[in-house]
């Protein structure tokens, strides 16, 4: 079974490299933009307090989903091993270009397409998942 044959230390350092560049997109590079293009207000000193309390609702699925984001990404780079690929850094990039831009960009622009959400939005949330996934497949195919 090949879930078996993975690197599950790369694994793990992609999957915490994806979900740290998630802490880093949307805090201080778009975080500002990406809550005014979904409508959400800035909370209130309280509510930052309540929020505080509860992020790990947020934080441990999203880790979880980062996790195995990361494990289909591994999978996927293995069963291509089986083809003689010699794999470098860039051979990471383009799977997760593939991966990326071929199938998560397409869902999530097509969901807000009918949730009418704007362009940029689009592009924030669909350009993390590529940027992420890319970080992560990097790890995985150096450290195979």
């Amino acid at each position: 079974m090949i879930i078996q044959h993975l690197n599950w230390l790369a694994v793990a350092a992609g999957a915490i490299a994806y979900f740290v560049l998630g802490a880093i997109w949307f805090g201080p590079i778009f975080g500002k933009m990406w809550m005014a293009g979904h409508k959400i207000n800035p909370p209130s000193p309280e509510e930052k307090e309540k929020m505080k309390k509860e992020m790990w609702k947020f934080m441990l699925p999203t880790l979880v989903l980062c996790f195995v984001g990361t494990v289909a990404l591994a999978y996927f780079i293995h069963v291509f091993s089986f083809y003689n690929v010699n794999w470098r850094w860039y051979s990471g990039v383009k799977v997760a270009l593939v991966g990326g831009v071929g199938f998560t960009s397409v869902a999530i622009i097509m969901n807000y397409i009918y949730l009418q959400k704007p362009l940029k939005i689009m592009i924030i949330d669909s350009a993390f998942h590529v940027a992420g996934l890319t970080i992560a497949s990097i790890i995985l195919s150096v450290w195979m």
